[in-house]
């Protein structure tokens, strides 16, 4: 009877190694090397450091005055910039350097508690 069973055993392993479809699906698996994906700690805060964006997507005049809606359009702010744009100057008219000013001069607003 041992012998049988070590038979049936060994026939058993060699189906197991011996079968392309799952060698293939595993070869298939095999990735090269790449590093692994680092995932940042949460228990750190992230920072907001809005960016202005002074690169000019058209040629504008500098003298030419414009509405806010007009100056998004033209030059894309960080989210939180151009809502305090919208919320600040609804209806205002400025060229492009006083946007920018009002941009600096939201920014440079001390917050008092």
């Amino acid at each position: 009877m041992s012998k049988q069973k070590t038979q049936e055993s060994e026939t058993e392993e060699k189906d197991v190694t011996e079968n392309p479809v799952e060698t293939e699906t595993l070869e298939g698996l095999d990735a090269p090397n790449e590093p692994a994906e680092i995932i940042p700690n949460k228990s750190e805060p992230k920072k907001l450091n809005p960016r202005i964006n002074t690169v000019a997507t058209s040629a504008v005049k500098g003298n030419k005055k414009m509405g806010v809606y007009k100056f998004l359009s033209l030059y894309p702010q960080d989210v939180y910039i151009s809502t305090l744009l919208v919320h600040y100057y609804p209806h205002s008219f400025f060229t492009k350097d006083e946007w920018f000013q009002r941009i600096d001069d939201i920014l440079n607003t001390p917050i008092n508690n």
